[in-house]
């Protein structure tokens, strides 16, 4: 008997799967079951960096990951942006580095990745930084989730502006 349910429940399983009643990605835990069924949600998945400590430092990408993890296809036209903040939440001022050109639309669970090189200039006063990565900024493409388009480093960096010496 016992072997029999564990069998019909695997089956049920398989057969939900194949239907489409799971999403792709099941490592995501922001993702709650019917909450993005037909609309966008852009989210930054994660990002890596280079930095170097010197006058006009520059955040070398080596890739930022934008995903949509919603249930249809973004729109084009949105953008993604770099910008240092000296709280982790960002509550005070942040200064923009970095944003992209209009970007193509992503399809449902599909992510892209880019490389951006990042020049400080000289807008920010030295000091350290946490570095955010923000997707559709301007809010351009209507989402199911409007709140969790950014994420930031773990640790602050060294930022040292442009001129300085």
């Amino acid at each position: 008997m016992k072997a029999s349910i564990l069998r019909a429940s695997r089956l049920f399983l398989l057969a939900a799967l194949f239907a489409g009643c799971f999403p792709p990605y099941g490592g995501h835990d922001y993702y709650e079951e019917g909450s993005c069924d037909w609309e966008p949600d852009l989210i930054v998945d994660g990002f890596s960096f280079s930095t170097y400590e010197a006058a006009g430092t520059v955040l070398d990408f080596e890739e930022i990951t934008l995903c949509n993890i919603g249930g249809a296809t973004s729109d084009a036209g949105y953008r993604y942006q770099i910008l240092l903040s000296q709280t982790p939440d960002w509550s005070d001022t942040a200064w923009g580095v970095f944003e992209s050109a209009p970007m193509v639309g992503v399809a449902s669970w599909d992510c892209v990745s880019v490389d951006p090189i990042a020049p400080v200039g000289d807008g920010p006063p030295e000091g350290y930084y946490y570095v955010i990565v923000s997707v559709d900024p301007l809010d351009s493409v209507v989402e199911c989730d409007e709140d969790n388009n950014w994420t930031r480093s773990d640790d602050a960096v060294y930022v040292v502006p442009e001129g300085a010496e």
